[in-house]
């Protein structure tokens, strides 16, 4: 009897461990460059730091991520490495495009509870509008969407897909797309309050010749845990 309570004891600390493992990079982070927040999802990592900006990155090794920042409207690019015990990390950050010119990158955790991301405002519940006249019947409809660093993915009530790009400076569109039964239209746009992001408008188009406006309204922050997108 004594043996099994320790055997079971070992295997309930070896899964508690595998478990708590299984996020290592989410929490919150004092670094090199103020606050850094983290979420986890999969080998995927989003977060925002400092108020800056956004970081989106990757899992690249078994204790390492690479991706990207924002600061400011300008992009760059970053490696870290994770210390054993998962308390600390070391790397090395550089601009875009400008790897001979690299600095250094270091934080300690500060807290594991999964952190809100104050940078991440695109997510949330809207309408997507179609204000003008259109050949197209449905003018109106509710639209899902997360943002996981500077790509928004969202569905439409019917279920169909949304997807879009966003800028460095993180209140605008530099490319994207949906889809109104099996038409796909390209999009562009921007935040009318960046901040709120209470509405934002754009155009969208299938031939460049032939652009329409449409309108998008906030209707409230959604909990996006379970949240997956549909692609087509």
């Amino acid at each position: 009897m004594k043996t099994f309570t320790v055997v079971c004891g070992l295997w309930l600390a070896c899964m508690g461990q595998i478990f708590a493992q299984s996020n290592p990079w989410e929490g919150s982070w004092n670094t090199t460059f103020g606050s850094l927040h983290l979420q986890q999802d999969g080998n995927r990592i989003y977060g925002d730091y400092a108020k800056l900006g956004v970081i989106d990155a990757a899992v690249d090794g078994q204790n390492r991520i690479r991706g990207e920042f924002t600061n400011r409207g300008k992009i760059g690019q970053f490696s870290f490495v994770l210390s054993a015990d998962g308390k600390s990390f070391t790397g090395k950050w550089w601009w875009m495009g400008q790897a001979q010119n690299q600095g250094e990158w270091k934080g300690s955790l500060s807290s594991k509870t999964k952190p809100q991301l104050e940078s991440h405002f695109w997510t949330g519940e809207y309408v997507f509008h179609i204000p003008q006249a259109s050949t197209e019947k449905v003018r109106t409809r509710k639209l899902s969407i997360k943002q996981r660093g500077l790509q928004l993915t969202g569905t439409f009530e019917d279920g169909k897909a949304f997807s879009a790009q966003l800028k460095p400076d993180l209140n605008s569109l530099a490319s994207g797309y949906f889809y109104i039964g099996d038409k796909k239209f390209s999009l562009d746009g921007k935040t009318s309050n960046p901040n709120k992001n209470t509405t934002w408008t754009g155009e969208y188009w299938t031939r460049v010749d032939q652009k329409n406006s449409y309108i998008v309204n906030l209707q409230g922050v959604q909990n996006l845990g379970s949240f997956k997108s549909k692609t087509y």
